[in-house]
């Protein structure tokens, strides 16, 4: 299965493995902040907060910045 897609402002390819699943997501949901962020930190998610702590100090910070792209 081709997971390419092409548009009008660029490409973009797909990576099925990256999406969490839900189970996972339901497990972050009775963990402290700095917990969601080490779990997080073991997906694809660990270069984005590796970016985001170089700029931001507070963990909620880190997090917003890595999941959202800002």
């Amino acid at each position: 299965m081709n997971t390419a897609y092409s548009g009008s402002f660029g490409r973009l390819k797909v990576h099925y493995n990256d999406f969490l699943g839900n189970e996972f997501i339901k497990s972050l949901l009775d963990l402290e902040i700095k917990d969601i962020k080490l779990r997080l930190y073991e997906t694809s998610y660990k270069d984005d907060i590796d970016k985001s702590s170089v700029i931001n100090s507070s963990e909620l910070d880190i997090l917003i910045a890595a999941i959202t792209g800002i």
